[in-house]
């Protein structure tokens, strides 16, 4: 059975209404922070290997 199925539809082909419980801003917000945290994680990498290749 697939992960995710056709939309609108339950296991059973009966309609279903998924209600989104996020606000979009909480969601805008959500995505925001953990590209943030991405890019820092990802400069803190690349400052380890420029240390890295200098030493």
């Amino acid at each position: 059975m697939a992960a995710f199925p056709a939309h609108g539809t339950g296991p059973m082909g009966e309609a279903r209404v998924r209600p989104c419980h996020t606000e979009p801003s909480q969601a805008i917000e959500a995505v925001r922070v953990s590209l943030m945290l991405l890019i820092d994680k990802q400069s803190r990498l690349d400052t380890r290997q420029r240390q890295a290749l200098t030493t």
